[in-house]
């Protein structure tokens, strides 16, 4: 499946999830942040919304409890 195109002038936030595994949030063109996650297999993108952001919003991301838990987090959400 084909990942979303990320929009020019964003931040990208990677998180690392395990020994050969990562998370990447971006966001796309249309002003969603959307979820990357690299795995031993190769790569796999979501196909919905991980949340809404202002156009060009500072991302965040960070895992806890051994990459089990993963907070992606911007300054500006959208209510």
């Amino acid at each position: 499946m084909a990942s979303a195109q990320a929009r020019d002038g964003t931040d990208v936030a990677i998180t690392a999830t395990g020994e050969y595994e990562c998370k990447v949030y971006y966001q796309d063109t249309t002003g969603v942040i959307r979820e990357s996650i690299h795995l031993v297999s190769g790569w796999k993108h979501t196909t919905t919304p991980t949340f809404s952001a202002k156009p060009a919003s500072p991302l965040a991301a960070i895992n806890f409890d051994s990459g089990k838990e993963v907070c992606a987090v911007n300054i500006a959400l959208l209510t």
